[in-house]
């Protein structure tokens, strides 16, 4: 449970952070998805569905520190010139991480199983298949 609440106080972070940092172009879409993941964390919560929302998000998460260390080298390459070639090193890295988490792992180790085991609770299932979506 302790890595859902620190999900949500990072989320939470993020979503207060765009108010504060220098409006980018893609704002309204990074507003959209923090709200939408809180929503989708305070669901796994409020439906007792707790560790699976631990297991999507560690698979969500994976990817995330290489395109952060991507985006560094990015900034770095007007003034480094290793800058660059270790930047699209990082990206590469990236993309290889989240297909495979979310292509390759989400679908047999999340999507499947919460149709197989929790018939019940079937809203669970298009939440996660509209997750995959997005």
């Amino acid at each position: 449970r302790s890595y859902i609440i620190f999900s949500v106080g990072y989320y939470i972070q993020l979503l207060v952070y765009i108010f504060i940092e220098t409006r980018r172009k893609d704002f309204y879409e990074m507003f959209l998805h923090h709200v939408i993941t809180l929503a989708l964390i305070g669901n796994a919560w409020f439906f007792d569905q707790w560790k699976m929302g631990c297991v999507i998000l560690f698979l969500h998460d994976l990817s995330d520190p290489f395109l952060e260390v991507a985006k560094i080298f990015n900034y770095l390459k007007a003034t480094r010139s290793w800058a660059d070639p270790m930047s699209t090193i990082c990206f590469v890295i990236f993309m290889a991480v989240f297909g495979i988490t979310r292509l390759v792992m989400f679908p047999p180790f999340v999507l499947y199983p919460v149709k197989t085991s929790i018939p019940d609770f079937v809203y669970s299932f298009y939440m996660l298949s509209t997750l995959q979506v997005l």
